[in-house]
């Protein structure tokens, strides 16, 4: 369907691997914030400690049971800085930091900006609740995307996709989906 987006095989990957445990604390995390979510179809679940190299960013439909997996970024503040090498070794809620923050969050509104299409973001943990303020969103860039293997370009803190997986992404997340990050 997409390039960037696989159904899950039987062949696994370093990071399939991690699946089960990160879309199970996923749904236990988005339980505990019900209210803020009502009923979703999507859920999606990224883990930072993961090289941007490999698939670390998942969408689960509910209702179809597929799940989709992708490459995306990570900011390129501090400790992330050099080397380039696809590690985030850091996070951070802080507002001018450039790093990417972990936690719930809510996906919210679309709108067109300097990036194209993209999702605001509202930050439901302590550890991402600048997230809007900061102006941590999704959106595309032309970089993104290029395949297993290879480093996906750095952000300020944003989630970026190719400009067809980021629609892809945005289409099935905006208004209301939980996403779910954790950096380990």
């Amino acid at each position: 369907m997409f390039d960037c987006i696989k159904k899950r095989s039987a062949r696994r990957n370093e990071s399939a691997g991690e699946i089960p445990d990160i879309m199970k604390r996923a749904f236990e995390e988005a339980e505990k914030y019900g209210d803020k979510f009502g009923i979703y179809r999507f859920i999606a679940f990224c883990d930072l400690g993961i090289n941007s190299k490999e698939i670390r960013f998942w969408i689960y439909d509910k209702s179809k049971k597929k799940l989709h997996q992708m490459q995306t970024s990570h900011g390129s503040g501090g400790r992330n800085a050099i080397p380039h090498d696809g590690k985030c070794r850091e996070v951070s809620n802080v507002s001018g930091s450039h790093m990417s923050c972990v936690g719930m969050f809510k996906c919210a509104e679309t709108y067109i900006g300097r990036n194209g299409y993209s999702m605001r973001l509202d930050g439901l943990s302590e550890s991402n609740s600048r997230a809007r303020s900061r102006a941590i969103v999704i959106h595309d860039n032309p970089g993104s995307g290029r395949g297993v293997g290879q480093i996906e370009p750095r952000s300020w803190g944003c989630f970026m996709f190719s400009e067809k997986t980021n629609r892809f992404v945005i289409d099935c997340l905006k208004n209301g989906s939980p996403l779910f990050v954790i950096h380990r």
